[in-house]
């Protein structure tokens, strides 16, 4: 869990059964992409809770996974971006905001959009959702292996 919450996705890996990747190894292209990623990295924590049972080569720990939960934020985005274009219209003459088709341009859209992602995630702590997983740890091939019965979040 410390490899996976601090960004060491390779030694995460290596350790989990069954996931090759999470979709958090590589940081997204776009701007907006680059925030939520950020976002959701920084989200994530973890607390122990209970004693671990141990059973010869098996053994189970109960977790308090915390993260950025990205579909949480989707309405509150979409609200921010329809204001960020209220905005934009009010402050700008039409040609620099409509095309000859009385759309938005897309650098206008894009502007709004990257705009109410950055408002959203300055509160991202109110999107932080918790899951508890039963981790398991198995001696398979003769290999320690962690085992989750949730898996963690995905990018």
């Amino acid at each position: 869990m410390d490899a996976l919450t601090g960004g060491d996705y390779e030694t995460a890996y290596a350790q989990l059964d069954g996931y090759t990747s999470l979709g958090l190894e590589k940081e997204p292209e776009d701007e907006v992409g680059r925030m939520m990623y950020r976002a959701l990295r920084e989200s994530l924590s973890y607390e122990l809770v209970g004693d671990c049972v141990i059973d010869r080569l098996d053994a189970a720990q109960e977790i308090q996974l915390s993260y950025l939960d990205l579909t949480a934020i989707q309405p509150d985005v979409q609200a921010a971006t329809e204001a960020e274009l209220e905005d934009i219209v009010q402050s700008r003459t039409r040609g620099e905001v409509y095309d000859d088709d009385n759309n938005y341009l897309p650098a206008v859209t894009q502007e709004a959009y990257s705009k109410a992602v950055e408002k959203v995630l300055a509160k991202a702590e109110d999107y932080y959702t918790t899951v508890g997983i039963r981790l398991e740890i198995k001696y398979p091939g003769g290999r320690w292996l962690a085992v989750a019965n949730q898996p963690p979040p995905t990018a």
